[in-house]
């Protein structure tokens, strides 16, 4: 094999020993923002497999599970609104500026709600992953019988044939 298609290898360097001091605060905080398992050993600058070991050995960091599911569901629920589209209240602080950049009399703060509409991408996403079979991009078509389709393209075969064969007489 030669070097150029060898993987260089990684430097190993002095194995992170666990700290119960920094570890399940920093882990948490990372699943909490939705990484996955190979960023968050990245991130506190372990392997993946070490990652998985420790939670299996150290109880404080059996709430890893827990947590990405509440972020799971929680992504779940905002696809949930932008696919059916969902109202959400609005803040306006409304001020007057003269010429020389000052303030001018009260501040108002207008409030209203303010509707945002169904999204069709969120709802082609969800429909594609809650019921590919029927909605997936491309459908399956078996043939069974061809025969006729066989006929009738020999027989354009054969039509361009003769019109080629004129064409060059």
């Amino acid at each position: 094999m030669s070097d150029e298609t060898t993987k260089p290898k990684k430097k190993r360097g002095k194995p992170v020993t666990y700290n119960p001091e920094i570890h399940p605060c920093a882990i948490l905080s990372l699943y909490a923002n939705g990484l996955t398992d190979e960023q968050v050993a990245e991130g506190i600058g372990v392997n993946r497999n070490t990652l998985h070991k420790w939670r299996k050995k150290y109880p404080e960091l059996s709430d890893t599970e827990k947590e990405k599911a509440i972020v799971d569901g929680k992504v779940e629920m905002m696809l949930n609104k932008r696919c059916l589209g969902y109202e959400t209240d609005e803040v306006e602080i409304i001020s007057h500026v003269n010429a020389d950049g000052q303030l001018e009399g009260n501040r108002r703060i207008k409030k209203s709600k303010r509707h945002i509409p169904p999204d069709t991408t969120a709802q082609i996403f969800w429909l594609k992953n809650r019921q590919p079979k029927k909605w997936r991009d491309r459908k399956e078509v078996t043939v069974e019988d061809n025969t006729n389709f066989e006929k009738e393209l020999l027989g354009i075969i054969d039509e361009a044939n003769e019109i080629e064969s004129k064409n060059n007489a």
